[in-house]
């Protein structure tokens, strides 16, 4: 179970900033299993040493430092490309090969069609530490305020040197920032997924980069900001928890304060709690409604005292369709009439 921590919610406005303080980049756990590729003497991983840098290990491996970014995008559990830390596993080869993509393609789609698997929106996901920011949309050519699919932008990038016509990227927006009340460390970052960006065109008389929206899932303006391309679709399969673990509803993709069936929600476990995505969570809560508006009317009646003393009934079920070291998002299947917020209690059984 995890430790109670006193938070407050930061505000959300204004630029992405590295906290210089804060631990570890929260890590994205991916598949070790890479298939073989590339340069025969190339290893599959190399474990970072003291000193390492994604820069180093492109000239180690890849014969150019200059590569470094192509380094980055086979490890997406590495969510800042300057925080490597001895004894993490850096890939040196994509995921997997042609072949093997295109076998794993078709029997995902099978599956799908077998309602094994469904597909849904990436929403958004929390993280114990900022995303590095990579660009941001600085102007567009319409005249509309709100941004739409195959609007053209023009986009300021951080190293506009690095960047290759064809490439796409994730446009993130900053919900919340959580710090601790008394230590004023970042404890998490939320973040709301709303649409992919792709690269059409390099100028010679200008930084900026002329690219295209490609999908979008809320609104999209000016001034928001890019990050490393992330999945916007995810296709989740159920999958059976392999732990016993006790943890609470911290927040939702809804402004709405009561959620139902289909909408998201973020808990605080991830896969360092050994969850993944494709299991299943119950939601619990305890409540006498007479009770709690006659709290409401008398101040001196304590509504926490009386739900300390009810059982824990349960209101529902989510599946995890996304984590990231910490923290994970779920989608609910099972509400029934029950309304479901922020702070109820979650668990996973082993085996279910």
């Amino acid at each position: 179970m995890k430790r109670s921590i006193k938070i407050s919610v930061a505000g959300a406005a204004g630029s992405l900033v590295m906290f210089a303080g804060a631990a570890a980049a929260d890590q994205v756990m991916v598949n070790p299993n890479r298939a073989p590729g590339g340069p025969l003497d190339l290893p599959d991983s190399h474990t970072v040493l003291q000193g390492d840098t994604l820069f180093d290990l492109s000239m180690l491996y890849l014969e150019d430092a200059y590569l470094w970014p192509r380094l980055w995008s086979y490890n997406p559990q590495v969510t800042n490309p300057h925080w490597i830390y001895p004894g993490d596993s850096i890939f040196l080869r994509p995921e997997v090969v042609a072949s093997a993509a295109e076998v794993a393609a078709e029997k995902a789609a099978v599956k799908f069609q077998q309602n094994v698997g469904k597909f849904y929106p990436m929403a958004g996901f929390w993280t114990g530490s900022e995303l590095q920011e990579l660009g941001k949309i600085k102007y567009a050519r319409t005249g509309r305020e709100l941004l739409q699919p195959e609007d053209e932008v023009y986009l300021e990038f951080v190293d506009p040197d690095q960047i290759v016509v064809g490439q796409e990227y994730a446009i993130n927006r900053v919900v919340n920032r959580i710090v601790d009340d008394a230590t004023e460390e970042l404890i998490a970052v939320e973040y709301e997924v709303i649409g992919r960006i792709a690269v059409r065109q390099r100028h010679d008389d200008t930084a900026l980069v002329t690219g295209v929206i490609s999908q979008l899932w809320n609104v999209i303006r000016r001034g928001d900001i890019l990050f490393v391309n992330q999945p916007q679709l995810l296709l989740v399969e159920p999958k059976s928890n392999t732990v016993d673990y006790e943890a609470e509803i911290i927040g939702t993709s809804s402004n709405r304060a009561i959620l139902h069936e289909q909408d998201y929600i973020f808990v605080n476990a991830g896969w360092d709690d050994g969850i993944r995505p494709g299991n299943r969570l119950a939601i619990w809560d305890r409540q006498d409604e007479a009770a709690q508006i006659q709290a409401s009317l008398d101040g001196n009646i304590d509504y926490e005292s009386v739900r300390d003393e009810l059982p824990w009934q349960r209101y529902g079920e989510a599946m995890v369709v996304y984590a990231t070291a910490t923290y994970a998002t779920a989608v609910i299947h099972r509400a029934g009439a029950h309304e479901i917020g922020a702070g109820m209690r979650v668990t996973f059984r082993n085996g279910y």
